[in-house]
């Protein structure tokens, strides 16, 4: 769990430093609230017991 969202958080970040690079913000504010939004279901299933780690294991981001 803890993987996906980092990864997922990561590659949030990285385009969206690349988006900032282009005057972009708009973009990555987007982007950050998408990650944001996307990490806290992430953990909400796994609290609730809904997560499935068998989901992850060929996920690479």
């Amino acid at each position: 769990m803890y993987k996906k969202m980092y990864l997922h958080l990561f590659n949030a970040v990285t385009d969206s430093l690349e988006d900032m690079a282009h005057l972009n913000y708009g973009q990555a504010y987007e982007r950050l609230c998408e990650a944001q939004v996307e990490c806290e279901n992430i953990y909400m299933d796994f609290k609730d017991g809904t997560y499935n780690p068998a989901e992850e294991a060929g996920d690479m981001g």
